[in-house]
């Protein structure tokens, strides 16, 4: 059972290439629905919630105050500070350490193949964001979305 839970930030929190968070929000708002509403607020107090990327500092600061998204998260680990990139699993066990929890108790959500497979290496759940692989590229995730609108706290929590 998840007790903790990781964002990557590309591809999952904001598709920098494209900038696909904005699209998101459309999608979100069609609904009524904002994406911190819809996921971030729903495990907001339930279970910790984490920052991994292997971005640089600027970058991840950038999204996080762009989109203020910076208050919902506990911990903040980016490329800096660890020694190897991923898919090495140093990053998401920083993370689960700073967490104070144990990695097989932690559920990422991720949306490459070096992401998966790091969060893999270090023994935790992962959730495909499919927003650039799919599922039959990336067969060993736990569970694979397509977006944040169906995913709730209890289908993450049972992964």
């Amino acid at each position: 059972m998840a007790k903790a839970v990781i964002f990557d930030k590309d591809g999952v929190i904001v598709e920098t290439r494209k900038l696909h968070f904005e699209k998101w929000k459309k999608t979100f708002e069609k609904y009524n629905k904002s994406f911190n509403e819809k996921i971030l607020n729903e495990l907001m107090g339930r279970i910790p919630l984490a920052l991994a990327t292997s971005s640089r500092l600027e970058s991840m600061n950038l999204v996080l105050d762009k989109f203020k998204l910076r208050s919902y998260f506990k911990v903040l680990v980016n490329a800096y500070d660890v020694k190897s990139a991923k898919p090495d699993p140093e990053i998401y066990l920083s993370t689960a350490k700073k967490l104070k929890v144990k990695p097989n108790d932690c559920a990422v959500f991720e949306d490459s193949y070096s992401g998966v497979e790091a969060a893999k290496r270090a023994g935790m759940k992962i959730i495909l964001v499919m927003t650039s692989l799919t599922q039959k590229e990336i067969p060993n995730a736990n569970l694979a979305i397509k977006d944040f609108i169906k995913i709730n706290v209890a289908d993450v929590k049972m992964i």
